[in-house]
């Protein structure tokens, strides 16, 4: 009802949070569909079109209980729809009329416990010190983009990235200042590339890129450019100004699997280095 909407948003505005509303379960199921941010969705049992039940179950097809809860309500006494409520995928029950700070708690809780789980989905995919995504994550997600590509759905360029003398670096000014080189340049290196490529450390001082349907006229010139992003970098710290450089290599054919491009990558790298390095070397 409008009035149990009104009194419902009102409620959770004072705690700040952002409420979308929905005068039945079909138009909450659009909501939902065009909101990926949604994080919490609170719906009665008896709505017009679209019951409670058959929202909650739509829901789940398309967002899972660890990344949308969902909260059932009715005003009916009957025992058996909190039950059926969390058969259906609900992570949570109340009974209308409720108490304000009963819901007020469900819904924080309920916030709280997907918030804990993505901080927990996002640490095991995320290196600790640069905040980029880890060699696991590459991987795992590099290789269903790799299976799109060998269906010609897509084109990807594989690129291992190394700073050049880093144990310098660290032998100069210290593991620590080391650390603030590795951070700057991996911030630099995630700012050059777009939402759609993956930007990862592989490992100590190396670095991997999946650039996905990148125009090959672009390829050469895009990794010059991050490339000369680096040596122009000052990384400025509380007693230093460090320079530092990186060696690219960057292999954009399509090899029998991701790990044979990753090893291809890797060999062009070494040819940079040995060109001198600060340089970078794509195979075309």
């Amino acid at each position: 009802s409008d009035l149990f909407r009104t009194h419902t948003k009102k409620l959770l505005e004072t705690q700040h949070y952002e409420i979308l509303e929905a005068e039945s379960g079909t138009a909450a199921l659009e909501i939902i569909k065009q909101n990926p941010a949604i994080s919490l969705v609170i719906t009665d049992y008896h709505m017009p079109v679209m019951d409670g039940f058959e929202l909650t179950a739509e829901i789940r097809k398309i967002r899972a209980m660890d990344k949308l809860a969902i909260i059932g309500m009715s005003a009916y006494g009957n025992p058996l729809l909190s039950s059926q409520f969390l058969k259906r995928g609900a992570n949570d029950f109340l009974t209308k009329p409720y108490f304000e700070e009963e819901l007020i708690c469900r819904v924080n809780q309920n916030i709280d416990i997907i918030e804990h789980i993505a901080q927990l989905r996002d640490a095991a995919i995320r290196d600790q010190l640069t905040q980029l995504y880890n060699r696991r994550y590459f991987f795992g997600t590099g290789e269903k983009l790799f299976q799109n590509a060998r269906r010609q759905n897509l084109d990807i360029a594989i690129a291992m990235i190394d700073i050049d003398h880093f144990k310098n670096i660290n032998d100069t000014y210290g593991h620590r200042e080391g650390d603030a080189a590795l951070i700057n340049i991996a911030t630099l290196l995630q700012e050059s590339f777009r939402a759609s490529d993956i930007v990862a450390r592989f490992g100590g001082e190396e670095f991997i890129v999946m650039a996905v349907n990148m125009s090959p006229e672009h390829r050469a010139n895009h990794f010059e450019t991050a490339r000369r992003k680096i040596e122009e970098l000052t990384i400025e710290t509380a007693q230093n100004k460090i320079k530092a450089t990186v060696s690219i290599g960057v292999t954009t054919t399509l090899k029998d699997s991701l790990d044979e491009m990753v090893r291809k990558a890797d060999e062009l790298l070494y040819q940079a280095k040995g060109k001198g390095r600060n340089c970078v070397i794509i195979e075309q």
